[in-house]
Parts: structure tokens; C-alpha cells; sequence
């Protein structure tokens, strides 16, 4: 097996070193869902106002630390210390002026009681916010105030409230990692929440939902492979994806569709743009986009794409060849007229010296509901395509790696080739196989149910031609 996964290597090496004068997953048809962040379920929280953060700690963690049954919150003071990212969670939610709204409550309660640890940074403090309301007026609002440091173990954290013994209607409530009352968040400041209960005289009772923050719930976003979006900070902020697959295809599976949207966020409109950029971002250089391996010196790059603009946007695709991080080529398309059926757009490219890196950026417009979709983009002339192609070429594996849930089988193939594949546990026994059929040279992905395989090792038997090809899988 060893023998087999060395082999394995080295022929991705080899087809990544041959293959890099074409994209990788040019036609879209690789998409991967990612698991991005998880949120306690019924409370707002920071993801909703500030999108998912690229940091560590997240605002906002899931903790097997707990002083009541199994899980708790930790809310952190993330990011830039000049700009930071307070962690906070909310029974309500968030408005132009405030917190606002709640969840239904009619409990006379006379004290919040909760635990908590903290790690509060010099003139920060962590806060709790309490707000009674009958028939949609306030009358009872408290701002509390916890500053220190308790790491060591759980602290029983108890307040008067409603001294006027008023049953309400609702309850806003929310706590957060670091000073919103004329304060500035500091980074580092770390607060840790669980088992909310309320006293109304000598009852106590948790009258709130997931008031010991058992419940969670993934923030997942679908993204192409290789193509970098912003579709996981809108996935945390609205469940918004404005790039996604579109089965209408002009090439294999799927195309790419990018649809600009504009949100609803606490009574303002805030446009979500729709943009794919071939590439990595570097998020701490202020989103600077970097190129990926590209070896070739082509003439021209071209496309497929259909457009239905809104309000006389226009879309657009530019391609950036670098040498040692400087432009050798650049190209740009403009989508302007709107195309009902898949239309092939055509870059020219003089290239001026030998790139070793490229840059694509597909942009959907600056319209909300507009519609790109974009297939099938390929370089030619100049030294593309001049190598003899072989199936020896071809490449397979398996992401993620291991996997607890569903996987996909990834087959690179640099010419077009009939591919099957077999799913084995160690006993050899088959517990999946498909013929996939006569496919087209490219990046394709296959999902495999791993997800409802017993947990152990797999082996993927993929046919690639006349060539066999295992992948190894373990099952979690």
C-alpha cells in the first residue's frame, strides 16, 4: 500500500507540473461544502452582525468546558486591535439603534443567576444586557458590568432584577466578551457563559431557549474548488451564497453562477457582491489577491457565459499573468448586452516574459439580482497544449481525508478516458461502485457516501482506462 500511495504522489506531482498551461476545475463541476463555523442555536450572535472572522479564537466557540451537562460559550475579543471583533450572543436582535425584539418570557423572575469564567483585559469588561417588556414597552432595563479575571473554575454570577415584581410579555437578553457601553473591545478579552436560570421567589427555572447552550447548529457554505469567494462571510451574516453551481451547463456538470444580492441588516440595505477570483486572498495583507501555478505563454483565454443584467449592470472577467509577482499579461471581457444562451467571449494575451503564476477574477456586477453564469475557460495558442498527453497523467483522490460525512472523489484526467470506480472496506467487500462513463479531459468530483459508511478503512478502486488507480479513505 505504501508502494501504491508513493506512486499516487508522485503522479500528482507530475500532472500538476505538466497541467499548469490550463486552470484547475476550469468548467465548475468540483464543488466542496465546508463546515465554517458552529453557532449556539436560538441566540444571535456575532457571525449574524460580523460575518465570520478569520481568526483564532472564533467570537464566538463551542466549549466542552462546562458547569452544566456538556457544552458552553466561550465569547472572545478577536482581530484587529485597532478594529476588533467583540464575541457576543443575543435573545434578539440587532437594529439601527441597538439590540432589539426578544423571545417570549412571562416569569416574574427577581434574579438572573448564570456561570461564568472570564478573562477580562485592563479597562475592559464584559456585559449583560437585560430588558423586560409588556406589551412591546420597557420596563425593566439593566446594563451589568464584569470585569477581572476568574479562569480557575465556575463562578455562580446572580443579579436583582424587576424590583417592581411586573409579569412581562418578553425578554431581551445578551452578553458580550468585551465593554459596548462607551468602552473600547479589547483584544484578548475572553468571556464564558452556561446554565441560565432565573429565580422568581424560591423557584428556579430556565424559562429561555438553550439556556445551557447544548444546542448548536453548523455554518456551512458549498464553494468551488480553487475559486475563492466571499460566500463564507455571507453565509454567517445572511445564509447568503452569491456565488453557487448551477446545473445549467455548458460543459460537463455544473457552471458557475454569480448572483449579487442586497440584505436586510438591521433596518439598513447592504449589498452583497458576487465575485470569483482564481487565486488565494491573503486577508492580513487587506484581501490582496495572489496568483496560482501557471506555466504557460498563451495567446488568448476564453469562455462561455450567459447574462441577465439588472438595471444596465455590467459584469466582467480580467486575467492577470505574473512572473515573480509582476503582470506579464493582462486581459479584461466586459458582460454588458444580456445573453439568453451560452455565448463564447475571447481574451487576447501578449505575453511579455514567462509567467510562473495567474490571476482570474470574475465579477457579477454592482446590480442585486443580476445573473452570471460563466463555463468552460480555457487558454490556447502560443506553447498550450504542445506536450504528448497521457492517461499515465491522470490523478485520483479522495477530500476530506479522513472524513466523518460525506467525501468526494477527485479524478484529474488530461485527455478524455472512461472511468469507474469501487468502494472497499478491509474485508474486500464492496460497498459501493458506479461506471461513470466516457468523461472529458479536466478536474471532475464525485461524491461518495461515505457518510453512511461504519467508521474504519476504505479503499477506492478508480478505472481509468486500462489503468487502475486505489485511493486509501479512512472513516471517522
Amino acid at each position: 500500500m505504501k508502494r501504491i500511495l508513493l506512486i499516487l504522489t508522485t503522479l500528482t506531482l507530475t500532472y500538476l507540473a505538466k497541467a499548469q498551461d490550463q486552470l484547475y476545475n476550469p468548467s465548475f463541476n468540483m464543488w466542496t461544502v465546508n463546515t465554517v463555523a458552529t453557532q449556539p442555536t436560538s441566540w444571535m450572535n456575532s457571525y449574524h452582525a460580523f460575518g465570520i472572522m478569520p481568526t483564532t479564537p472564533m467570537a464566538v466557540e463551542k466549549s466542552s468546558d462546562a458547569s452544566n451537562l456538556t457544552s458552553s460559550v466561550k465569547l472572545n475579543t478577536v482581530g484587529d486591535p485597532m478594529n476588533p471583533t467583540f464575541g457576543f450572543v443575543l435573545l434578539g436582535s440587532i437594529g439601527n439603534n441597538g439590540p432589539q425584539g426578544g423571545v417570549p418570557f412571562t416569569l416574574s423572575a427577581d434574579s438572573i443567576v448564570f456561570d461564568a469564567k472570564y478573562d477580562l483585559q485592563a479597562g475592559d469588561s464584559a456585559n449583560v444586557i437585560l430588558m423586560m417588556k409588556l406589551n412591546g414597552v420597557p420596563f425593566e432595563m439593566k446594563m451589568i458590568a464584569i470585569g477581572g479575571t476568574h479562569t480557575s473554575s465556575w463562578q455562580r454570577m446572580a443579579y436583582k432584577i424587576n424590583p417592581l415584581n411586573v409579569t412581562p410579555d418578553s425578554l431581551l437578553l445578551g452578553f458580550t466578551s468585551s465593554n459596548t457601553n462607551n468602552g473600547n473591545p479589547v483584544v484578548g478579552s475572553w468571556f464564558q457563559l452556561d446554565n441560565i436560570r432565573f429565580v422568581d421567589g424560591n423557584t428556579t427555572s430556565s424559562p429561555i431557549p438553550n439556556p445551557s447552550f447544548e444546542n448548536w447548529s453548523d455554518i456551512t457554505t458549498e464553494n468551488c474548488n480553487e475559486w475563492f469567494t466571499m460566500n463564507t462571510m455571507f453565509a454567517a451574516i445572511t445564509n447568503t451564497a452569491t456565488v453557487t453551481k448551477s446545473t445549467d451547463a455548458q460543459e460537463g456538470t455544473y457552471a458557475m453562477q454569480l448572483r449579487p444580492d442586497s440584505v436586510d441588516m438591521g433596518g439598513s440595505m447592504n449589498f452583497l457582491q458576487a465575485m470569483a477570483i482564481y487565486g488565494t486572498m491573503d486577508m492580513t495583507g487587506g484581501g490582496t489577491p495572489k496568483g496560482k501555478p501557471f506555466l504557460a505563454s498563451p495567446t488568448s483565454v476564453s469562455g462561455y457565459y450567459k447574462w441577465a443584467p439588472q438595471n444596465g449592470a455590467t459584469g466582467s472577467f480580467s486575467v492577470t499573468l505574473q512572473a515573480a509577482g509582476v503582470p506579464v499579461a493582462t486581459g479584461n471581457f466586459s458582460f454588458s448586452a444580456a445573453q439568453s444562451s451560452y455565448a463564447q467571449f475571447t481574451v487576447p494575451l501578449t505575453v511579455s516574459a514567462a509567467p510562473d503564476t495567474v490571476i482570474i477574477m470574475i465579477d457579477g456586477g454592482s446590480q442585486a439580482g443580476s445573473v452570471l453564469l460563466v463555463d468552460n475557460i480555457r487558454f490556447a495558442g502560443g506553447n498550450v497544449g504542445v506536450k504528448t498527453i497521457s492517461l499515465m497523467d491522470a490523478t485520483v483522490s479522495v477530500f476530506p481525508n479522513p472524513t466523518n460525512g460525506d467525501a468526494t472523489l477527485k479524478v484529474a484526467l488530461p485527455k478524455p478516458a472512461s472511468v469507474s470506480y469501487t468502494v472497499m472496506n478491509a474485508l474486500g467487500q464492496v460497498v459501493e461502485s458506479e461506471n461513470l462513463g466516457s468523461m472529458k479531459d479536466g478536474i471532475h468530483g464525485v461524491k461518495l457516501g461515505t457518510a453512511n459508511y461504519s467508521t474504519g478503512v476504505y479503499f477506492v478502486k478508480v478505472k481509468i482506462g486500462d489503468d487502475v488507480m486505489t485511493q486509501k479513505v479512512i472513516v471517522k
